[in-house]
C-alpha cells in the first residue's frame, strides 16, 4: 500500500512538473515579466519550483 502511495505520489509531481514546463514553454515573451495577481508570471513560475526544491 505505501509503495502505491509513493508511486502515486511521484506520478503527480511529474505531472505538475510537465504542466509547469508547458505554461512557461507557451508564455510569450512580451507576457514573462507581466503581473499575474501581484507577482510577475515569472515569480509566479518560479516560487513552487524554489518550494519543491526545498521540500525534497
Amino acid at each position: 500500500m505505501l509503495n502505491a502511495f509513493k508511486e502515486l505520489i511521484t506520478n503527480q509531481f511529474a505531472a505538475t512538473f510537465c504542466a509547469m514546463n508547458t505554461c512557461v514553454d507557451r508564455c510569450p515573451e512580451s507576457k514573462w515579466n507581466e503581473p499575474i495577481a501581484n507577482l510577475a508570471f515569472c515569480q509566479v513560475a518560479f516560487h513552487p519550483l524554489v518550494f519543491c526544491g526545498l521540500s525534497s
